[in-house]
């Protein structure tokens, strides 16, 4: 009987993401839930992302209707009017704007964030922040390698993803030493993208980083020489594996087009991709193998993390809170999971989601070519920001092709 009573428990926390209503045990939460109740929610957004804005536009507009009775209006703005009209606002001391909330990247971020348009700290106030999100996680301390100081909620994320052919290598590699092996033994089937690509990019920077830690980019300011320190270890295993890939090493797929056509001619024994549900499409348009199989590989993957903001002057601070708030609910985090058209991995910290949490997004999409959800959380690190990928890309290629490569370049 106690098994049936728990069981059904848990069958309600995932219904209701845990948190619906105002009956969270937080009183302080549960005076903001009750205080929302009919209220509009002006989310500015100008992403290119018609998916992402049509999840956000009809599923979650839904949820927030339905749970708190929350009206949420997307505006498709283009950015330089949005700051613009923030800057006025703030120059003639308008106190209450027409802006609640912001879909901002670094760049922005950090302009509006130094021009003081933002609202905030306000992340900890939010619930399921609390629960399931850490401060002291590098992914919520810097946007890159902008301090975020509790100015930010993430929403949604993506990270880079290897696939092989169980039909030709029996167990995928492990690790990065288990990656050269499998490349010996299969010389000329493995090869990655080339690092100017973002694909290519994601790769390099996650070799990089599992032999760098990801804090040693973020915390100061490199010069030159200290990045090449920094970078040198995974330069030199990149050095070691070149002469077993595709080709010998002397070119690298321009797009992940030409990466999917060599895995799908069976001219690769491996192969990736920034979405987590790519085989899952490839091989049910029998593109790919059937054979096709998801891995984790090494010790550090990355990938980009979508954030929102507050604006400073926003009519709606406590309902903006609680969009956040609905975002980050395991029942909204979850359906990115099972959606062929917006989709993300939860942007959860590991060490701070329950079993019940872990359960259901190890539930939310098992497919043998979908990759574990978990272990790939379990994977992630903070990415190497992008003010230093351009000299990365310049050092692969001293590296790979020899140091006359980036001098041509640069003529």
């Amino acid at each position: 009987m106690k098994k049936l009573i728990g069981f059904v428990i848990a069958i309600v926390m995932l219904t209701t993401g845990c948190t619906t209503g105002s009956n969270t045990g937080n009183t302080n939460w549960d005076r903001i839930i009750d205080s929302v109740d009919g209220t509009t929610v002006n989310f500015y957004i100008w992403t290119e992302d018609d998916e992402a804005f049509n999840w956000l536009n009809t599923a979650i507009k839904q949820q927030l209707k339905t749970k708190y009775n929350i009206t949420l209006n997307l505006v498709e703005a283009e950015q330089d009017e949005v700051y613009q009209s923030l800057m006025s606002d703030k120059v003639n001391e308008r106190a209450v704007g027409d802006i609640d909330m912001l879909w901002l990247d670094k760049a922005e971020f950090q302009e509006y964030k130094d021009a003081e348009l933002l609202y905030g700290p306000f992340v900890e106030r939010i619930y399921n922040y609390q629960r399931m999100m850490s401060l002291k996680a590098l992914d919520n301390m810097y946007m890159e390698e902008v301090p975020i100081e509790g100015f930010a909620v993430p929403f949604n994320q993506s990270q880079i993803t290897f696939y092989y052919n169980e039909d030709i290598i029996y167990d995928a590699p492990k690790t990065l030493d288990e990656l050269l092996s499998v490349a010996k033994v299969n010389e000329g089937m493995v090869v990655y993208p080339d690092p100017k690509t973002e694909l290519g990019g994601a790769f390099l920077r996650s070799v990089l980083l599992n032999f760098a830690k990801d804090k040693a980019f973020v915390e100061s300011d490199l010069t030159e020489a200290q990045l090449r320190e920094l970078v040198a270890p995974g330069m030199a295993y990149l050095k070691e594996l070149t002469p077993y890939l595709y080709g010998g090493g002397t070119s690298y797929p321009e797009s992940e087009e030409v990466l999917d056509k060599l895995f799908a001619d069976g001219l690769l024994v491996m192969t990736m991709s920034n979405d987590f549900l790519h085989a899952y499409y490839m091989t049910g348009d029998a593109i790919y193998p059937g054979g096709t199989r998801p891995f984790v590989l090494g010790e550090a993957s990355v990938g980009p993390k979508d954030y929102m903001s507050i604006a400073m002057n926003a009519k709606n601070k406590s309902g903006a809170m609680v969009v956040m708030h609905e975002l980050l609910s395991v029942e909204s985090q979850t359906e990115k999971l099972r959606s062929r058209k917006y989709k993300g991995q939860p942007v959860y910290d590991i060490k701070m989601i329950d079993q019940v949490t872990s359960s259901a997004i190890k539930k939310a999409m098992k497919k043998k070519t979908v990759i574990d959800t978990i272990a790939l959380m379990e994977n992630r690190v903070h990415d190497i920001p992008s003010k230093y990928h351009e000299l990365i890309y310049q050092i692969w290629k001293e590296t790979i092709f020899g140091p006359q490569t980036s001098m041509m370049d640069n003529n």
